[in-house]
């Protein structure tokens, strides 16, 4: 994530400012927006930290499924911004996500299909419908967008799989019990009436 963050603010291009707040034109935008955002970047972390998880049959299918629906959902949110809010399902992945990294199960394969597609979705329609309207190039943003939704998925699954070693599999399985207690931590929040909008995307 401070990777995304150094390269979005080293290279900057225009004094656009988009809905994160930092002046970038609409690449870095995309590029930064998933990975600044709390509650944009948990599910995406606890999917990782799961199908890093997952046997490889399982794993052959459920990232080209995570891939295919953020890019479904990036296209679709550009010519119909205004469909039922995507976003409302991060804080649900975030929770059934982690608590699946913390048991370290090893779901079958259409549940973790089905799981990482509606991440995928959520992502990529989430992410860009929010700020439709507020870009001079949504095609730019969307470029950004996948790239990170693709990049860090990718890397942290080519990481951990198949790593045996015990402190790995216990940090993978502590990390998912960090973000399902955040996600609880976010939802007491909301029921208690405080203002998230820092951390919303």
């Amino acid at each position: 994530m401070r990777t995304l963050l150094a390269l979005g603010l080293t290279l900057i291009a225009n004094p656009a400012f988009a809905h994160i707040g930092i002046a970038a034109n609409d690449l870095y935008a995309g590029m930064l927006h998933p990975a600044i955002h709390f509650t944009t970047l948990m599910p995406l972390l606890a999917l990782a930290l799961w199908l890093a998880q997952q046997p490889a049959d399982t794993l052959r299918l459920s990232v080209p499924a995570f891939l295919l629906t953020a890019l479904a959902g990036a296209v679709l949110a550009l010519f119909l911004p205004h469909l039922p809010d995507a976003s409302v399902a991060y804080l649900p992945l975030t929770l059934v996500l982690g608590v699946m990294v913390i048991a370290a199960w090893r779901g079958p394969a259409w549940l973790v299909i089905g799981l990482a597609a509606a991440t995928g979705w959520a992502e990529g329609y989430g992410n860009l419908s929010t700020v439709r309207g507020e870009l001079a190039d949504p095609m730019l943003f969307t470029v950004g967008l996948l790239l990170t939704l693709g990049l860090i998925p990718l890397h942290l699954v080519g990481l951990l799989y198949q790593r045996e070693q015990l402190w790995i599999r216990t940090g993978a399985r502590v990390a998912g019990s960090w973000i399902t207690t955040a996600g609880f931590l976010v939802l007491a929040l909301q029921w208690t009436g405080h203002d998230l909008s820092t951390i919303a995307p």
